[in-house]
């Protein structure tokens, strides 16, 4: 394999301690804090790209950052730098050493909704909140975890 092909395969490089991005560092960070959270899940054998913290957290913290960007607006970019801070700082102050895959999962759903409200989603233009919407995966809007945070940020929205 050339160091090239190499190169382009290998996993980004995490932090050691697994800090969550702050929004300083988030456009650069993006889905690291969860790439590290995964490597010490289940004695270190992770979770894999069927739990949260590859499978949707980094999955999407990178998509935010990386694909979905350049099509938002000001406030749809000052969204994601507030909201991937949110939900990785929500996470760092419930995760416990020892914690299981299914309990990751739990907790990085339960936190979406009071990070988007929070962080501004309420707000967003119509494209901006399309576009967002676009960059999730069919398969993981079907998730009852995805339907029941959905439902959750909408009746916080309109409850303002």
């Amino acid at each position: 394999m050339s160091l090239l092909v190499w190169l382009a395969c290998a996993p980004a490089p995490v932090p050691a301690d697994c800090t969550p991005a702050t929004a300083a560092d988030v456009r650069t960070r993006a889905g690291d804090y969860y790439r590290c959270v995964d490597r010490t899940l289940q004695d270190g054998a992770g979770c894999g790209r069927g739990g949260y913290p590859l499978g949707f957290g980094a999955k999407y913290a990178d998509r935010s950052f990386f694909e979905t960007w350049d099509g938002l607006s000001p406030a749809g970019q000052d969204f994601f730098v507030a909201v991937s801070p949110c939900l990785q700082a929500r996470m760092a102050e419930s995760i416990e050493p020892g914690s299981t895959c299914d309990a990751v999962w739990e907790l990085g759903f339960s936190t979406h909704a009071d990070c988007y409200v929070e962080s501004g989603f309420c707000d967003l233009p119509t494209d901006d909140l399309l576009a967002i919407n676009a960059m999730f995966d069919d398969a993981d809007r079907e998730l009852p975890e995805f339907g029941d945070q959905t439902s959750d940020v909408l009746a916080a929205c309109a409850a303002r």
